[in-house]
Formats: C-alpha cells, structure tokens, sequence
C-alpha cells in the first residue's frame, strides 16, 4: 500500500473515501475469548505506521478500526463504536456473534470429527 516497508502492510479491509478525504482501515480478529482486550489493542497499534504513511501519500484522514470478537461470541465495549465509525449499524452485532459461534462449532466439530 506504500512504497516505504513497513511491518504491517496490509489491514483486512481498506475503505477508501476521496471525496470526503478519509480512509478507514479494518482489521477483523477472532481471538480466544481471555485474549480480547490484549487483541484490540495490538489491532490498534500494529497499524499505527501505515496510517501515517497513508495520510501522507494519499492526503486523507485515516483511520483504524479493529473489529475484535471472541471465539465464543464475547465482545470489547467499543465494538459498536467501532461498527458505527465506519457506517454500519449496532444492530449487526448480534449477526457477527452468531457467525463467529457457529463458525467456531464448526470448527470444533471438524477437529474432533464429531457428527450430529
């Protein structure tokens, strides 16, 4: 994304508005559920170069947004917060919850070749 090299490079997502002069950049973790708030944080600062390397290339206002749930549907307080920064509504928590639970049992039932 930028000609110097950096650590982290390349966020999940990159949101990119022209006309408004503003970039989002999204990373997306499923950590264990003790882990989230280490997590969030480490989403946060893992990107802290790039935004400022992308705010002066590009001449916008960048900003990063960690979208953090736990394997087991546990959320951070900011996550709707973090939704709501990059225009999608709080109520899309509850269907990022039951993707993470149901891809996290599916998980589980491949590892221990478990049938229903």
């Amino acid at each position: 994304m930028t000609d110097r090299h950096l650590a982290h490079n390349r966020p999940d997502i990159t949101i990119v508005f022209p006309n408004n002069k503003k970039a989002f950049l999204v990373d997306i973790a499923i950590p264990g559920d003790s882990r989230l708030s280490s997590k969030v944080l480490e989403k946060q600062t893992h990107y802290t170069d790039l935004k400022i390397e992308i705010e002066k290339l590009w001449k916008v206002k960048c900003v990063i947004v960690a979208i953090v749930v736990g394997a087991l549907g546990s959320i951070p307080a900011n996550l709707t917060k973090c939704l709501n920064t990059i225009g999608l509504q709080a109520t899309l928590v509850k269907t990022i919850q039951k993707t993470v639970l149901l891809s996290s049992i599916y998980l589980i039932r491949h590892y221990l070749n478990v049938t229903l």
